[in-house]
C-alpha cells in the first residue's frame, strides 16, 4: 500500500553520509521533499539530481531537500555526490527508509524505463556527476518523490512509473511557492 495525500509523512531517525543526524521531526514548520534514487552510479539518478540541483534557486530558503541513495555513504562520497548536491543526503543501503516509504521494486518498471528512456541514460552518462562505477545497489529500486507541508502532511506523492520516473520538476517549484 502506498502513502497517500494528506496521511502524514512517516517519522524516521537516520544520519547524514556525514553522519549528522537526520529526522523527519526536524522539518516541521517548513515545507520539505523527500526524494529516493537508486544507486550512486546511476545515470537516470545522476540526470534527475542534476536538473533538480540546477533548480535550488528556484526554491532555495523555501523548500528543505533530502535526497535518500540506496548506496553506502562511502560509495556516495567516492562518487563526489556531496560535492554536486546542495542538499541533505542519505545513505540507505538496508532499504529501511525507502521501505518505510513504501517505495516499490518492479522488474517490469526496470525493463520499461530502459526500453523507454535510453536518451535519458546517455543524458545521464553526459552529465558525468558520478556515472561509470559500479552497479552497487538494487536495479530494480524505482523512484518515489514527496512534497510535505509545515506540518508533516504529505501533500503529493509520486511513485515512479518506471526507473526513470520522479516529480515534475513544475510540481516541486509550484509547491515551494
Amino acid at each position: 500500500m502506498t502513502l497517500q495525500i494528506d496521511q502524514p509523512a512517516p517519522d524516521f531517525h537516520a544520519h547524514d553520509i556525514d553522519g549528522v543526524p537526520v529526522s523527519a521531526a526536524q522539518f516541521y514548520g517548513q515545507k520539505w521533499m523527500i526524494s529516493f534514487f537508486r544507486f550512486a552510479a546511476c545515470p537516470y539518478c545522476n540526470l534527475r539530481v542534476h536538473e533538480l540541483s540546477a533548480k535550488t534557486g528556484l526554491f532555495r530558503d523555501k523548500l528543505q531537500v533530502v535526497t535518500v541513495f540506496q548506496s553506502p555513504a562511502e560509495t556516495l562520497r567516492r562518487h563526489n555526490v556531496p560535492r554536486r548536491i546542495p542538499f541533505t543526503i542519505i545513505a540507505d543501503p538496508e532499504m529501511a527508509l525507502f521501505n518505510l516509504y513504501q517505495g516499490e521494486l518492479s522488474t517490469a518498471k526496470f525493463i520499461s524505463g530502459h526500453v523507454l528512456h535510453p536518451l535519458g541514460w546517455v543524458q545521464g552518462v553526459a552529465k558525468g556527476a558520478f556515472s561509470g562505477g559500479a552497479t552497487l545497489g538494487e536495479l530494480r529500486l524505482v523512484p518515489a518523490d514527496f512534497l510535505i507541508d509545515e506540518h508533516g502532511i504529505i501533500q503529493q506523492a509520486h511513485y515512479g512509473r518506471d526507473v526513470t520516473d520522479h516529480m515534475p520538476l513544475r510540481d516541486i517549484t509550484a509547491f515551494a511557492g
